[in-house]
């Protein structure tokens, strides 16, 4: 990779963390994808067309039956050529799939109580229990911090969030 290239993949990266505010789980998502891109395509990014882009999300198609990939891959380009780059005529054409829907099939009372009964350890039971009923997602939740309980407000304040709070707390606490 080029000099010049990872100098715009650094400044793609603090893009998307100042100006869109997105989590560095995204970011690194979509840094990621635009360097397999540029990799591939070997090209300087004031260099590329509609159609290098089109030939590389006609490998995406072809390598990845479920539509998840690619529409990542495309809300990646998207970010990086319309908002970043100020290229938009690039992505413009591009369709996000239709992602089907299936309804999720959820356990009876009797087979969350018997998986319930079955966990070892209090540890186990416990991350159960906050993964049951909180409605916090994985990543949120194994990353909370005795700092990130509320007991006054009886909250759970996952870390990505946690400053934001914290700045809207002082402001009504004001």
């Amino acid at each position: 990779m080029s000099e010049c290239l990872k100098n715009v993949i650094r400044d793609f990266t603090l893009f998307c963390r100042v100006d869109r505010q997105l989590s560095k789980v995204t970011i690194k998502g979509y840094r990621q994808h635009i360097e397999r891109f540029f990799k591939e395509v070997d090209k300087h990014p004031q260099q590329i067309t509609t159609n290098d882009i089109r030939k590389y999300l006609s490998i995406i198609l072809e390598a990845y039956e479920k539509p998840y990939t690619y529409a990542d891959i495309l809300r990646s380009f998207k970010v990086f050529f319309r908002d970043y780059l100020n290229r938009s005529f690039l992505v413009e054409s591009f369709k996000f799939p239709k992602i089907p829907f299936y309804p999720k099939q959820v356990p009876s009372k009797e087979d969350l109580q018997r998986f319930y009964y079955a966990i070892p350890d209090l540890k186990g039971k416990s991350m159960f229990l906050l993964f049951a009923t909180s409605g916090l997602r994985r990543n949120e939740l194994l990353t909370l911090l005795q700092d990130n309980i509320d007991i006054n407000n009886r909250m759970m304040i996952p870390t990505i969030h946690y400053w934001n709070y914290k700045e809207n707390m002082v402001h009504v606490l004001q």
